[in-house]
C-alpha cells in the first residue's frame, strides 16, 4: 500500500479536518516511495519508539501525540524533535500524527476512558461543527450514583497515578463529564451543563478553586488520560486495513510518560502493564 492510499483511508474514518483548528495532523515525514507493509501505533515518538519500529522493520509510524509541533528554525541532534526526525528519516520510517482527529471520535480517546469506567455514554461534551456523530469530550452516567470518594479512588486504581481532586457540591456522582488530555479550559462547559464531575489533565491551582463546590474536579495526569490510545487505535487501524493482507499493524509497548511520582510507588510498572495487552 502506498502513504497517501494509508491516509486516505484514515481519513474516512478519522476526517483529518475533523480535528482541532491548527493541529498538527496526517501526515509528518514521508520517506523514499512512502510504502507501508508495517505499522507501529504509540502515544508519542521518542528515541526508544523508533529504536522499537526499526527491531520490528517497521516503515511507518502512526502516533497519537504529533512529533512536528512548531516549525522546526534548525535540523540538530541536540533538539529532541529534530534528532528524531533525522532518526526516522535515516531509517526510513514515515510518520503519521492523529491527535484531536481521534480525540473527536465517537470511539476515541475519551469514549475509552467513559467504557472503562463503566459508564453509560449519554453525548458529547463539545460536539464537531462538521460531524454530527463526534466532538471533544463526552457526558457520561453511572448506572448508579457513586460515592465521590469511590469515583476518586476508582479513577487511581484504573490509571495508577495519583490524582489531584476537588470535591463538588454534591457526595454522590452521576454524570461525568471527560476530556482526555488538557481539558481544563471547558471547564466552564461541564459547570454549565450541571454535571457532578469532570475528569480531565493538566489542571491548574487556580482552575480547583472555579470548580470548587461546584462540580468535583479530578486531575488524573496527562500520560494517564491517554494511556488507552495505544489499545484503541491499533484495534481501528487493524480494522481499517482488515481487507489489504499485506500489511500489519503493531502496538507500541514503550512506556513514554517522562513524569516520575513521590513517593515512589509501583505507578511507572503498573502503568506499563495497561500497555501490554497484545
Amino acid at each position: 500500500m502506498q502513504l497517501n492510499n494509508l491516509l486516505d483511508e484514515i481519513n474516512v474514518i478519522l476526517p483529518w479536518d475533523s480535528a482541532l483548528e491548527n493541529d498538527k495532523v496526517g501526515l509528518q515525514i514521508k520517506v523514499n516511495d512512502g510504502e507501508v507493509r508495517k505499522i507501529l501505533v504509540t502515544i508519542e515518538v521518542n528515541d526508544e519508539v523508533v529504536d522499537e519500529a526499526v527491531i520490528n522493520k517497521c516503515d511507518t509510524i502512526i502516533t497519537f501525540h504529533p512529533l512536528i509541533y512548531y516549525p522546526l528554525a534548525t535540523i540538530t541532534e541536540s533538539e529532541r524533535a529534530s534528532r528524531i526526525c533525522i532518526k526516522l528519516i535515516q531509517n526510513n520510517i514515515n510518520l503519521i500524527s492523529i491527535h484531536t482527529a481521534y480525540d473527536v471520535y465517537s470511539k476515541g480517546t475519551s469514549r475509552l476512558i467513559s467504557d472503562r469506567l463503566d459508564l453509560v455514554f449519554i453525548d458529547y461534551l463539545d460536539k464537531n461543527t462538521k460531524y454530527n456523530d463526534c466532538g471533544l469530550g463526552v457526558i457520561s452516567r453511572f448506572k448508579k450514583p457513586v460515592s465521590s470518594d469511590f469515583l476518586i479512588e476508582k479513577l487511581s486504581d484504573l490509571f495508577s497515578s495519583p490524582v489531584r481532586f476537588c470535591y463538588g457540591k454534591k457526595n454522590l456522582i452521576e454524570t461525568v463529564g471527560i476530556i482526555g488530555g488538557s481539558g481544563s479550559s471547558y471547564l466552564d462547559k461541564a459547570i454549565s451543563k450541571d454535571l457532578d464531575a469532570f475528569i480531565t489533565a493538566d489542571v491548574s491551582y487556580h482552575k480547583f478553586h472555579q470548580a470548587k463546590d461546584k462540580i468535583l474536579l479530578a486531575d488524573i495526569g496527562h500520560y494517564e488520560m491517554e494511556v488507552f490510545v495505544v489499545e484503541g487505535l491499533t484495534n481501528l487501524m487493524t480494522d481499517i486495513l482488515k481487507s489489504y493482507e499485506d500489511i500489519s499493524v503493531l502496538p507500541s509497548m514503550v512506556h513514554t510518560n517522562p513524569v516520575n511520582y513521590y513517593p515512589k510507588g509501583n505507578f511507572i510498572e503498573n502503568q506499563k502493564k495497561l500497555l501490554v495487552k497484545y
